[in-house]
């Protein structure tokens, strides 16, 4: 069943300009902190060039934060997995206004020449609410799954995150590398556990 879109909040991710897009977030994190300069082995759920291209990103993202990024001996096993995009339609009411009526602008009296008198109105129109439309755009509902485990057979895991966006944004490469740079560019400090809407910037 499709989540509906969320109201941004203050509460982020990441903080950023530009454009943002909503999302909703299940967090729970054990990781243990200091976690700086720590080996991580980044595991796509696939071989596919989108998969490939989305692990570059953690890895880049996460280099980016003072991370090593290694399969010799890795501290932790970063995997991730993302849904594929489901198109769905977002409706909402706009008001329209028009012109609702007149009303006097200026009223001048003036006598003709046979000595009638005679008034002339001058007119503005006056602008209000004259109904309503729906207006309809396109959502893309995704959805990206991380997990990260301590190295080692048996390990319990120790930080799981679910990222729920429903977004206008046709491109999931915008979409999802916007949400794993939000997730890698904190994940050197506690996350925020539990379920809340974070907004993630995109540009």
């Amino acid at each position: 069943m499709l989540r509906h879109i969320f109201l941004l909040t203050a509460t982020t991710l990441l903080c950023g300009c530009g454009y943002h897009f909503g999302n909703d977030v299940d967090a729970y994190d054990l990781l243990p902190r200091p976690v700086g300069g720590k080996k991580f082995l980044i595991v796509a759920p696939d071989d596919n060039i989108q998969s490939r291209m989305f692990a570059a990103r953690f890895a880049s993202g996460l280099a980016g934060k003072g991370f090593k990024i290694s399969s010799h001996q890795p501290d932790y096993i970063l995997r991730f997995s993302y849904s594929m995009p489901q198109e769905n339609m977002q409706y909402s009411e706009q008001l329209v206004t028009g012109i609702t009526g007149y009303v006097v602008e200026k009223k001048t009296t003036k006598k003709d020449k046979h000595g009638q008198t005679q008034t002339d109105y001058d007119y503005k129109p006056v602008s209000g609410i004259v109904g309503s439309e729906t207006i309809s755009q396109r959502h893309f509902w995704r959805r990206l799954d991380v997990e990260v485990y301590p190295a080692g057979k048996g390990a319990q895991q120790v930080l799981k995150v679910s990222m729920q966006s429903n977004a206008p944004i046709p491109s999931d490469s915008i979409a999802y590398s916007a949400m794993i740079d939000a997730l890698a560019g904190k994940l050197d400090a506690p996350l925020r556990s539990g379920n809340y809407i974070a907004s993630v910037p995109w540009n």
